[in-house]
């Protein structure tokens, strides 16, 4: 088993100076990028991107979306680029059978990436360790969520109803959902077949040695979380 995983979070004034930016192999990089920032950025990158993902990001109906997506496209190219010492057009991403997307071209090391965006910011993880997900949630109130809790795991749900406020509810959903994009099957995982436990993911009620969970709530109102494997 690894050590315990360091994560270093970077924003988009970061890319100033990317070339100073190094990935070790303990660490994960959580890049929070606000698209409003890099709206220029993104209108005229897009034509970079293949043919197949403009398409999807212009098929998108609402100009927020279309934004989000092209940030998450865009970043993750130019972010896997760095860390892998490879020109963008170089870098090929695919997705998997559930809808994953993975870096098919590598260089010497194997580099993970996942993205999620929400709101305001996309997120974007990188590492060498393993298998990554990443959550951010625009952690809006809606009155249903107690009534969502119920689709958690016994524990999970009784600290969500008996909490004060909803953060508890954006807590677990972040931690669960970013476990289940590490795993690349997103919400097609039933969110009762694991427990989120003191950043600790347990299956069976057996702790999961197989994984860590890195929760980060430093921007108000956009919880996240990042689930990397430490096999």
């Amino acid at each position: 088993m690894k050590g315990k995983t360091v994560l270093s979070v970077h924003t988009e004034n970061d890319l100033l100076h990317l070339s100073g930016i190094r990935l070790r192999e303990d660490e994960v990089h959580l890049w929070l990028v606000k698209w409003e920032e890099v709206a220029h950025f993104i209108k005229t990158g897009i034509s970079f991107l293949p043919d197949g993902e403009k398409a999807g990001i212009r098929r998108l109906k609402f100009y927020e979306d279309r934004m989000r997506s092209g940030a998450g496209k865009l970043m993750s190219r130019i972010l896997a680029s760095h860390y892998l010492g490879l020109g963008p057009e170089e870098i090929v991403i695919r997705r998997d059978q559930y809808g994953k997307p993975m870096i098919k071209n590598q260089a010497e090391k194997m580099l993970q990436h996942n993205l999620s965006h929400s709101g305001a910011y996309v997120a974007l993880a990188f590492t060498y360790r393993g298998a990554v997900g990443v959550d951010i949630e625009s952690a809006g109130y809606f009155p249903e969520y107690k009534d969502i809790a119920c689709f958690f795991q016994e524990e999970e749900r009784k600290a969500i109803q008996e909490s004060e406020g909803i953060g508890s509810f954006y807590k677990f959903w972040t931690a669960k959902e970013a476990y289940a994009k590490a795993l690349g099957k997103g919400l097609l995982l039933n969110f009762r077949e694991f427990e989120v436990n003191k950043n600790e993911i347990y299956e069976n009620g057996i702790k999961n040695e197989s994984w860590e969970v890195i929760p980060y709530d430093e921007i108000p109102g956009y919880p996240s979380a990042v689930v990397v494997s430490t096999d």
